[in-house]
């Protein structure tokens, strides 16, 4: 019986939980939209992908709704940016974000995804960083 009780709560929880932390991160965006060298994009998809692969990735392609792109122009190293930057790197760590792609060299690029509780794909988390620019890409189903 115990065990059923724990699934169940499981079972609501974790979805609550990954929700929220793409609620936040679309907050965190919302609230960079009119600062001064920040330019917030929001789209939606409907883009249907007809790989032939079985993939979450491209099930998670398949299934986008929502797609906020944040890009700052400046220099990284300004209090405005560093102020964002602390508060996406905080939502990231409360996340289960894995790298599929992690260069850092002449600046960073990272594509991270985030798996539901059924280990499949529901988010992606896209940075681009240099010296005077940088572009957040978050993308959720």
């Amino acid at each position: 019986m115990r065990k059923l009780i724990f699934i169940i709560i499981l079972i609501t929880i974790v979805p609550t939980y990954l929700f929220s932390q793409n609620k936040e991160m679309k907050k965190l965006f919302m609230e960079y939209e009119n600062v001064s060298g920040f330019d917030l994009s929001i789209g939606t998809s409907d883009a249907d992908f007809d790989f032939d692969f079985d993939s979450g990735f491209f099930e998670l392609l398949n299934n986008i709704k929502d797609i906020y792109i944040l890009n700052y122009k400046g220099n990284i190293n300004n209090a405005k940016y560093m102020k964002f930057k602390n508060k996406f790197d905080k939502i990231m760590s409360k996340s289960n974000y894995s790298p599929i792609i992690d260069i850092s060299s002449d600046g960073v690029f990272k594509i991270l995804i985030q798996k539901d509780s059924n280990d499949k794909a529901s988010s992606i988390v896209m940075i681009n960083e240099n010296d005077e620019s940088a572009m957040y890409l978050v993308a959720v189903n």
